[in-house]
C-alpha cells in the first residue's frame, strides 16, 4: 500500500514529466512546424516590425511591436506570456540569438514586449535593426511553478525532510532527485 507522503512525492514526479513533455512539444512546434503554418495557427506573427522602443520601470526595455500584414491574423498572444523575437537572415534562416520577453500588453495588431536586457541596449542581437523579424509564442512555465510551489508546501507540512533546501526555485532536476530518493 502507497502511503500519502509516497503519493505526494509520485505527483511531483509526475508533474515533472507533464512538464518535460511540454517542453518538447512546444520546441517541435517551433522547429518543426513551417513558419507559414505557425502564423496561420496563431503562435507566430510574421513579418513584424519594431514601431516604439522604451525604457520602462526597473530598466525593463520596452519593444512595440507590430504585425504589418495589411489585416491582422488571430493569434494566441496574451498578457504575461512569453515570447521570442527572431530574426531571419537574407536567405531566409533564422538567426541563432533570439530575444526573449514577456507580453506586457496586446491587441489585434499590436504587442509590447518587456525584455531585461544587462548592458544598455549592447545585449541587442547583431540581426536586430537589419532583419526580418517575427515573434514566437515560448513555453510557459508559470502553472508549473505554482504547482511546484503548491506540492512543495503540502510535502514540506506533511513532516518530510525539509525539501526547500534540496527545490531551489530555479533548479526542478534537483526536487526531481530528491523525490527519487525518498519513494
Amino acid at each position: 500500500m502507497i502511503t500519502a507522503n509516497q503519493e505526494l512525492l509520485q505527483l511531483a514526479q509526475l508533474l515533472e514529466l507533464e512538464r518535460n513533455e511540454e517542453i518538447k512539444q512546444s520546441s517541435n512546434l517551433i522547429q518543426n512546424i513551417p513558419l507559414a503554418k505557425r502564423v496561420e495557427m496563431g503562435v507566430s506573427w510574421y513579418p513584424v516590425r519594431i514601431s516604439n522602443e522604451e525604457i520602462g520601470l526597473g530598466e525593463q526595455y520596452i519593444i512595440e511591436i507590430e504585425q504589418t500584414r495589411p489585416i491582422a491574423l488571430p493569434h494566441k498572444f496574451q498578457q504575461g506570456q512569453t515570447l521570442a523575437l527572431f530574426g531571419l537572415d537574407t536567405n531566409g534562416k533564422p538567426h541563432k540569438q533570439t530575444l526573449r520577453g514577456i507580453v506586457q500588453k496586446v491587441n489585434e495588431q499590436r504587442l509590447w514586449l518587456s525584455v531585461r536586457l544587462m548592458n544598455d541596449n549592447t545585449d541587442l542581437p547583431e540581426w536586430y535593426n537589419d532583419a526580418k523579424m517575427g515573434v514566437d509564442l515560448l513555453f510557459d512555465e508559470t502553472t508549473f511553478k505554482e504547482m511546484e510551489i503548491a506540492l512543495r508546501t503540502v510535502i514540506e507540512a506533511t513532516g518530510l525532510p525539509n525539501c526547500a533546501k534540496f527545490y531551489p526555485e530555479n533548479n526542478p532536476l534537483i526536487f526531481q532527485q530528491y523525490i527519487i530518493r525518498y519513494i
